[in-house]
């Protein structure tokens, strides 16, 4: 897409009679108008990681060269800048403390991209040409994704049931090279967040065949919403439609009168007490669902608390969770399946304060300016970017997109409400399109501060969320690669025992001592720390660990098992699931010797774990010292 630049900064006078530009700004200037195309030729770049990354990234920043050169400037007023700034922050420190950077690469170029494609859309001429041409953008946008759901979804890992359907749809095999991009549950959001711009366009827009055509498209998404089964597109559909109706016809609010009154009809029908065993039961799809995502929201929740400043790092969800924080059922799982969990998990609480600033920031942005009258265009882009957002949190609740290459689209929209803001903005002559400048911003960055310099002042906290970050990083590297930084494994144990010191009581801080000290050859330490750690457990650990069963005992009424049970059934499936870690096997040999009194069952898990090839072995080794054992073939001391 070409816009004008019509900056005073762009034009100079050096000629008699005329205004000529200047050689490098007409080049600039030319190059600024087609910075969308540079864009385009950066996403695959950066969407898809590798050293040709940094060639992407070139291409942004000519982009922004040559907007600085063509206008002066190095964007427009957006009316987002402080909380869009302060997310573009925190990501690279959730970049910095991420355990695997490696890992965490993708995450980053995909934020710089997104930022890159907010400020290309809102920096572009607000006219009536450009926000038509937009229209047609995410129609085209649109039928992409639907045709892309089709080929390059991977049909035969669906959730609910398989249709006979996915046996004839031709398999292109695409999922396997675009990885993560062919997940259907991310395709259903996707679709979700695109499908209510195109209504919008369809109710609201100006011009009948670029009506029609987005009428025609959005129709041709909602099928392909179905096919990927995704409950959690679904129900980011509901909202947005929701919204693009409400701003459409205010009437369509009386909707909810007769939509309570079925649903008050609906809940008295039903049997709660069943229907909240159902939910409970992991014998059943509704059951796994409800209790596998509980159990993944007490560990990212245990994440939070742990390390609130910074996060666990980008995108480290499965890592930190499988290495630091195993749950009860889980196996690896890649991301929190909340929205807002896992945006407090990769970039901090500050980071969720940031997303949730922006998220008023631009609910206001809009609010205010439709309350100015917006054309037919304005208004369709304005409600269609406000419902796809509302698509996107309405499916946070249960899921979370961030994760997902098309996580992009965020961008894209934020970008186009922008600059349909703008366009009513310029067009009546006001700044009311911008409510959050200036005095809110700094309003709600006050706010900010003080939370942050609230948490940060403690130092318990502090030393936690460092001492957690740094273990993390050393730990991850000592039992991938077999070879400690002994250096790096210190610093992080006394970071954490500074930590215990002003924050006494946490579980996971003696855990991860416990790894540390084993590693650096201190068993008897280690050993030490899983006592306590053990100790502090011993009341009930499954309000912890699976808090859906006291809730499913209270229920059925049943009786509370013994606490050693509990911890039985929570550690042995932790060593069942990472047989190389020694201290899998020393956690349930305890819990053996020490709450159910069985020394010859706790000595067959250590030797089991020897048999198994568990690491550090030093560990294991010393705990059958303790037990008055001696490890397979070594020597008899008293010979």
């Amino acid at each position: 897409m070409e816009t004008e630049i019509t900056d005073s900064a762009a034009i100079i006078t050096d000629e008699p009679g005329g205004v000529k530009p200047r050689a490098e700004r007409a080049i600039a200037n030319r190059i600024a108008r087609r910075e969308l195309w540079l864009l385009v030729a950066a996403t695959p770049l950066l969407l898809f990681p590798g050293p040709w990354s940094w060639a992407g990234l070139g291409l942004i920043l000519l982009a922004w060269l040559t907007r600085w050169l063509a206008t002066g400037r190095l964007t427009v007023r957006t009316g987002l800048g402080p909380p869009v700034l302060l997310l573009g922050l925190m990501t690279v420190v959730g970049f910095a403390v991420a355990p695997d950077r490696v890992a965490s690469q993708e995450a980053l170029w995909r934020t710089v991209l997104g930022l890159a494609w907010f400020f290309g859309l809102a920096n572009l001429n607000p006219d009536a040409t450009t926000l038509r041409r937009l229209g047609w953008l995410w129609i085209a946008a649109g039928a992409g994704l639907a045709l892309l759901t089709v080929v390059g979804t991977d049909w035969q890992n669906t959730r609910l049931m398989h249709l006979a359907i996915y046996d004839v749809i031709p398999k292109f095999g695409l999922y396997d090279r675009l990885g993560a991009l062919g997940n259907a549950r991310g395709m259903g959001m996707a679709l979700a967040i695109v499908a209510p711009v195109l209504l919008a366009l369809a109710l609201m827009g100006r011009g009948k065949v670029q009506r029609i055509t987005a009428l025609l498209v959005a129709l041709l998404m909602v099928p392909m919403l179905v096919l990927t089964q995704s409950v959690q597109g679904a129900l980011g559909l509901a909202f947005a439609v929701a919204v693009v109706l409400v701003i459409w016809k205010w009437w369509t609010l009386l909707a909810v009168i007769p939509l309570a009154a079925i649903a008050i009809w609906a809940g008295s029908r039903v049997d709660w007490h069943t229907l909240a065993l159902t939910s409970l039961d992991i014998k059943n799809a509704a059951g796994i669902a409800v209790v596998l995502r509980l159990d993944i929201w007490s560990r990212a929740l245990a994440m939070i608390r742990d390390m609130p400043l910074t996060g666990i790092g980008l995108d480290s969800y499965q890592i930190v969770q499988t290495q630091f924080y195993p749950g009860y059922l889980l196996g690896p799982e890649f991301h929190a399946h909340n929205l807002f969990m896992q945006t407090a998990l990769d970039m901090g609480l500050v980071g969720l304060l940031g997303f949730l600033w922006l998220l008023a920031a631009l609910a206001a942005m809009v609010i205010k300016a439709l309350r100015h009258h917006p054309n037919p265009m304005e208004k369709a882009l304005l409600a269609g970017t406000a419902a796809g957002i509302a698509a996107m949190l309405g499916s946070g609740l249960i899921d979370s997109f961030w994760g997902f290459k098309l996580s992009l689209l965020f961008w894209l929209v934020l970008g186009t409400a922008v600059l349909a803001a703008r366009a009513v903005a310029q067009r009546t002559e006001t700044g009311a399109a911008f409510p959050f400048a200036r005095r809110w911003h700094m309003l709600a960055g006050v706010v900010v501060l003080i939370v942050v310099l609230g948490v940060a002042t403690n130092p318990g906290i502090w030393s936690t969320n460092l001492g957690l970050v740094n273990a993390h990083q050393a730990l991850l590297s000592a039992r991938t690669t077999g070879s400690p930084d002994t250096g790096r494994l210190q610093g992080a144990r006394d970071r954490l025992l500074a930590a215990n010191a002003d924050i006494p009581g946490n579980p996971q801080i003696y855990d991860e001592l416990a790894s540390l000290d084993a590693w650096l050859g201190d068993e008897e330490a280690a050993l030490a720390a899983l006592r306590q750690r053990l100790t502090m457990e011993g009341g009930n650990p499954m309000a912890r660990y699976a808090p859906w069963e006291p809730w499913r005992r209270q229920l059925l009424d049943a009786e509370t098992p013994k606490a050693a049970d509990d911890l039985l059934r929570i550690y042995s499936q932790w060593m069942v699931r990472y047989p190389d870690r020694a201290e899998g096997y020393v956690r349930v040999a305890l819990v053996w010797d020490r709450l159910a009194g069985n020394r010859t069952q706790a000595v067959a898990v250590l030797h089991d774990g020897l048999t198994k090839g568990a690491q550090p072995a030093g560990l294991l080794n010393a705990a059958l010292a303790q037990l008055g054992e001696t490890a397979p073939g070594s020597a008899d001391p008293d010979q």
